[in-house]
């Protein structure tokens, strides 16, 4: 009969390696019995028996195991026998009885080397607690013991373990750009009134002519002011097919000129009164254009190392917009708004999500180390200026030996929104006749260093006005 005996790694493993060796010396005792038994009789082999004896060792998992900073953790120890991992309650019956891991723990974090663990022991006995940490950097895990009855009986393996400390595991970046009309199309973007601004524009034309009388009243006081002022249209119904307002008439008083431009009094009339010409030729009109739209992208990374195997899931990140001069956020005079879209009222908060291996729409939740994942906002920007943004994240931190994490951050971009100046230019005929149309050209030209999207101008009775003296 021949035994195997492999190598006992424990120092102080001896109530394992005694039962070992007792059933061993049980079997060579049997053994040597039955060869003195057949000594006296013919030499015959009875048979044969391989018995290995084997030890156990304890190793960590990862080799190198690594947390991130500000987080309390542990680390996984293993035990094995002849390669088979065994659970914590045979690891108690291995060694005799309950147990815990120590050790010491520095670090670049840590002003001297501190025993570990500082509280109460992790759940899983198997396990032991680090204390959280706030430097980045590579710490040491040093005498690693399991301890019965306050005695150490068993060391694990190597002395020295290194655990890799890291800033953070979500590494954050946004990116904005302008939209085109194309692309804020593309987006499904809902473009009602309120992604449009607007301003009015007044042409008042000189004209001379002779007193005559109107069909509404326009009242002066002394001094020759329009009382009410300003007067309300009259009950004119818009024309057909043409859905545009009913300008407001400014009356006005004309006055004398001796063709440069200067003022002259006009001669009385017999008896002394003033000449008073009033007037009411108004041409009212709008020039509107499509406001900014931008495009905010939001990239999260799982920053941890390779061989962590720490991955993120759950990831979601919110929109955070800067209020207005009330210092309330969804108010009217906020200088940026999220648009609703086709399929509906755009959320402040979506899913950090990563494209498949392939490329193509981001589908996958989970994030492994390396991975990137993204989100994208719509913008409408309805107040000029440089405007900052602001996301909050949230995610699930898996992989640690103490169990998932939850884990926050944040980030940041900025958005300048401006508007467009135009130069607005008006052609009109030198002379017009009572009652005939007559056409007002308006040429608006864009002097700014931004586009001016889906452009708009529009003046009452579409391009035709009616003198009215």
């Amino acid at each position: 009969m021949k035994a195997v005996l492999a190598k006992f790694v424990s120092r102080r493993g001896a109530a394992g390696l005694l039962a070992v060796l007792f059933a061993g010396s049980f079997v060579l005792q049997a053994a040597q019995t039955a060869q003195a038994q057949s000594s006296q009789q013919t030499a015959q082999t009875m048979g044969s028996l391989d018995l290995p004896i084997g030890g156990i060792q304890a190793t960590v998992t990862p080799a190198e195991p690594t947390i991130p900073k500000n987080v309390a953790s542990g680390v996984q120890v293993v035990v094995t026998q002849n390669g088979t991992p065994l659970t914590a309650a045979q690891v108690a019956q291995y060694l005799g009885g309950s147990f815990q891991l120590t050790g010491q723990y520095s670090g670049p974090g840590l002003s001297q080397t501190v025993d570990v663990p500082q509280g109460a022991a992790d759940a899983n006995p198997l396990i032991i607690d680090l204390p959280a940490v706030s430097t980045a950097g590579d710490y040491t895990l040093s005498n690693v013991q399991f301890v019965v009855n306050g005695a150490p009986v068993f060391d694990v393996t190597p002395s020295d373990i290194t655990v890799h400390v890291i800033d953070q595991v979500l590494v954050t970046s946004v990116q904005t750009k302008p939209l085109t009309l194309d692309e804020i199309e593309a987006a499904g973007v809902v473009l009602d009134s309120s992604a449009y601004t607007g301003f009015q524009f007044t042409v008042g034309l000189q004209l001379s002519s002779q007193v005559v009388n109107v069909s509404f009243p326009v009242v002066f006081d002394a001094q020759g002011v329009p009382v009410p002022q300003p007067l309300s249209p009259p009950q004119i119904s818009p024309p057909t097919g043409v859905d545009v307002p009913i300008p407001t008439i400014l009356p006005v008083l004309l006055q004398g000129s001796d063709g440069n431009g200067n003022s002259i009094s006009l001669p009385p009339l017999p008896g002394g009164k003033p000449i008073k010409i009033p007037s009411i030729i108004v041409i009212p009109g709008n020039v509107g254009y499509l406001k900014q739209f931008f495009s905010a992208q939001l990239y999260v990374t799982n920053g941890a190392p390779g061989d962590s195997n720490l991955s993120v899931s759950d990831v979601t990140g919110t929109i955070n917009l800067p209020p207005g001069a009330d210092g309330v956020t969804g108010t009217s005079d906020d200088p940026l708004a999220l648009p609703n879209l086709i399929s509906g009222p755009q959320p402040a908060t979506m899913n950090i999500l990563a494209p498949p291996p392939g490329g193509g729409t981001p589908t996958i939740g989970t994030l492994n180390p390396g991975d990137t994942g993204q989100a994208e906002w719509t913008i409408r920007g309805d107040k000029e200026g440089y405007n900052t943004i602001n996301f909050g994240i949230n995610a699930t931190l898996n992989g640690l030996p103490t169990g998932p994490i939850t884990l926050t951050g944040s980030a940041t971009g900025g958005v300048l929104v401006r508007n467009p100046f135009f130069n607005m230019t008006f052609t009109v005929p030198g002379v017009v006749r009572k009652g005939e149309l007559f056409n007002v050209y308006a040429t608006v030209s864009n002097i700014s260093q931004v586009a001016a999207k889906t452009r708009e101008a529009w003046s009452p009775q579409a391009n035709g006005m009616v003198c009215l003296p």
